[in-house]
């Protein structure tokens, strides 16, 4: 089970109407947040997870499959960056439960605000429509303070912790 954390416009588009203040996360990553931004006329929602900062970007699309298309992104970030299958499988079968709640943490928010300019920086280049490349891309995306760190790196360690 995980606590998806959404500004409250996204919870709106969501429609979402019970919402969990508790932090009740049971997978490893722990709880995550959400949001969505404009470029151009395309909206694109951005998952950030609050202890690492891993961040993976999607199109907003069809809001009915947002989570499921959540999902299999996140599958492919962590297997880019080197993530062993049974774990990858762990963590993702926490994320068929999901708890909504809304935002509780201004730092994780300015984060989201700097990887989101980012992505639009990502956009403006030539190379711009691999979700996967976005998203690898933003997995080596300085962040921080306190201290700055890359996300990516961030949860290659944790996972690594769990092999030890």
């Amino acid at each position: 089970m995980i606590n998806l954390r959404c500004t409250k416009k996204l919870l709106t588009r969501l429609r979402v109407s019970e919402l969990e203040d508790e932090n009740i996360s049971t997978n490893l990553l722990g709880p995550w947040f959400a949001n969505y931004f404009n470029i151009s006329r395309k909206q694109y929602a951005i998952f950030t997870n609050e202890r690492t900062v891993l961040s993976v970007v999607i199109p907003m699309k069809e809001i009915s499959t947002l989570i499921s298309r959540f999902i299999v992104e996140l599958r492919r970030l962590l297997e880019a960056i080197g993530i062993p299958e049974q774990l990858i499988n762990s963590e993702l079968e926490q994320l068929k439960n999901i708890k909504f709640g809304r935002t509780n943490n201004r730092k994780l928010l300015g984060n989201m605000n700097d990887l989101t300019n980012g992505a639009y920086a990502w956009f403006g280049s030539p190379d711009n429509n691999d979700l996967l490349r976005l998203n690898l891309y933003l997995a080596n995306y300085l962040v921080g303070p306190d201290p700055y760190r890359r996300p990516g790196e961030e949860a290659v360690k944790i996972f690594k912790k769990v092999l030890m």
